[in-house]
């Protein structure tokens, strides 16, 4: 009798598969794989597990098309190298198979829009980063050990001649900070 495999993933600890996994449970699924981990990792080992259980005339059921992965070449192999081996793969959320050509082209179609939405994402990230960098913000991080005034005063006893060690020694701080601040100074 065929089975259906269900693979369900999240990105990091602060994320939960229950939703996936209540979704694919009542679709049927057993057994269900889960992980935590990047979908751009190829070496995720529940992906792998699940791949390894399924025959042909199986089926794959995942909640939605990205938790395949991030890339879509890479979900696209997954797709085309389990079509090969006579695997049905199903996107609950999507409403899709790979078991019609027409499927299998909205399916590559969307592997690409999940790409595309992650590069916005990483754009959009990037953007605030810069507006908080230019405003002087913090992005996290250990706190800097002197305020701008202390640097200044490392930077101008070191022009005086001051040792690097000393100037460790005097601010409580290891001498690689020092040269860090010491950057563009020399």
């Amino acid at each position: 009798m065929p089975k259906n495999v269900a693979y369900a993933r999240v990105s990091t600890a602060r994320q939960t598969t229950d939703q996936q996994v209540a979704a694919l449970a009542k679709d049927g699924c057993d057994p269900i794989f889960t992980e935590t981990m990047s979908g751009k990792r190829n070496d995720r080992p529940q992906l792998a597990a699940a791949l390894a259980e399924l025959e042909q005339g199986d089926t794959l059921t995942v909640w939605k098309l990205d938790r395949l992965g991030r890339d879509a070449l890479q979900m696209l192999a997954t797709v085309k190298e389990l079509h090969d081996r006579g695997i049905v793969v199903r996107s609950l959320t999507d409403g899709l198979d790979s078991s019609t050509e027409c499927g299998r082209m909205v399916l590559g179609i969307l592997a690409h829009v999940a790409e595309y939405e992650v590069a916005l994402k990483n754009e959009r990230a990037e953007a605030k980063r810069k507006i908080i960098r230019q405003r002087g913000g913090s992005l996290g991080g250990a706190k800097p050990k002197l305020d701008a005034e202390q640097v200044a005063a490392v930077q101008r006893a070191h022009a005086n001649g001051e040792t690097v060690a000393a100037l460790a020694r005097v601010h409580k701080i290891s001498r690689m900070t020092v040269y860090r601040l010491l950057e563009g100074q020399r």
